[in-house]
């Protein structure tokens, strides 16, 4: 199969009602404007069925929005969308084992050269570990560091984090995207085992700029206490510029303390809390915007920042996880202490107020994150991996 081009199955997230007709999706699912949680599942996989030494790609998405298994193909690209029944809560505790099962006859059918599996805080690391066929694990978040901030019960913190270090243990190959991820997953494996390649980017990304029109701040995640909103929040309060704007994108426990806090700081009329949107919706704010901020606790490296950065916005973030790697202090963005809001707020209102400015910054991290991932440097990057842990496993 090799010789005819890889066959490469990835198992990861998708958002059935971008490709499935609204008959096969769950009604709740339909109206419910989300951000697909996976977009680099979707920009690598566009990446490799462009190559002509990739025959297929597969994913195998195991999802809540459907009743009953799909499949969607298009060319090179086929979805398998496969119903979940089992309550997320209870995964570890049944070593995903219901999820196994499901899909042990997909991987005996599919027969792939190589599968992966994103993240270990999921099932989808565990799940291509036990595929029976040559396999990475891509490390994301990071249970074993993100676990004070979850609210989590001990015992499914505990669990879930023994499952994550025996993926990773347990892998052909392992993928991080950060120095950070690279340094933690070296604690448990040699590091040739260990590779770093960077998330693709969908293509609206690199299709798109700021015109740096306005003096707007944009945050992007999940309002949840590892992200730290309340961070971004203290910090635009500081900045002394009536016109500036910061848009908050994103659901979560923390909506409710996030709007308290900016009408406590008086800035309640110039911060939009958007909820869930559309990608096009979030380039919308981007091509307008100054400044990105996030102010996360542990990440290992937010695909936000990259999109920002490709859109050449400014980034201004806090020392958590792999953030410090994404970002080039004081060249294409700001890097500050955690919960330091008035340095983040000082270079928030640098950039706000300042178009000339942030266009400079900006331009400095679109120009390097472009050069990364021009010309498929990516897909290229996977695909030697691939390869590489593929000969591994032959002589083994």
């Amino acid at each position: 199969m090799i010789a005819d081009g890889l066959h490469i199955c990835l198992i990861g997230t998708w958002a059935a009602r971008e490709v499935l007709a609204s008959e096969h999706i769950k009604g709740r699912y339909l109206t419910e404007k989300k951000i697909p949680t996976c977009p680099w599942v979707r920009a690598l996989a566009m990446e490799l069925i462009a190559r002509d030494d990739v025959s297929a790609v597969t994913v195998l998405v195991h999802t809540r929005e459907i009743w009953r298994s799909h499949a969607f193909e298009e060319g090179k690209l086929r979805l398998i969308f496969i119903p979940k029944y089992e309550p997320g809560q209870t995964d570890p505790f049944h070593l995903h084992g219901p999820a196994r099962l499901q899909l042990a006859s997909y991987f005996k059918h599919l027969s792939p050269d190589i599968v992966h599996g994103f993240g270990t805080e999921t099932s989808y690391g565990w799940l291509a570990v036990h595929s029976g066929y040559t396999n990475i694990v891509e490390v994301q978040g990071i249970i074993s560091e993100l676990r004070p901030y979850l609210g989590w019960s001990h015992a499914r913190c505990m669990a879930t984090a023994y499952l994550e270090k025996k993926a990773v243990q347990k892998a052909d190959g392992i993928i991080v995207t950060s120095a950070w991820g690279h340094d933690w997953a070296c604690r448990l494996r040699d590091s040739s085992d260990v590779r770093y390649i960077p998330n693709a980017v969908s293509p609206e990304f690199l299709h798109a700029r700021s015109d740096y029109s306005e003096p707007l701040c944009v945050c992007i995640g999940t309002l949840a206490e590892y992200k730290n909103p309340q961070m971004v929040i203290r910090a635009f309060a500081a900045v002394d510029h009536s016109k500036a704007k910061l848009v908050m994108i994103g659901e979560g426990t923390l909506k409710g303390v996030c709007e308290e806090l900016a009408v406590r700081h008086g800035v309640a009329d110039r911060v939009l809390f958007t909820g869930r949107i559309t990608r096009k919706e979030v380039i919308g704010y981007l091509r307008r915007a100054r400044c990105l901020a996030i102010g996360s606790r542990v990440d290992t490296s937010p695909n936000v920042v990259t999109e920002a950065l490709t859109m050449g916005v400014a980034v201004v973030g806090a020392n958590g996880g792999g953030i410090p790697n994404m970002i080039r202090d004081g060249v294409d963005g700001f890097v500050v202490a955690q919960e330091d809001s008035v340095r983040m707020g000082a270079h928030m209102k640098t950039l706000l107020t300042n178009a000339a400015y942030a266009r400079k910054i900006g331009m400095a991290g679109l120009q390097r994150v472009r050069a990364q991932r021009s010309s498929g440097n990516v897909g290229q990057a996977h695909v030697d991996w691939y390869r590489e842990v593929i000969a591994r496993r032959c002589r083994h």
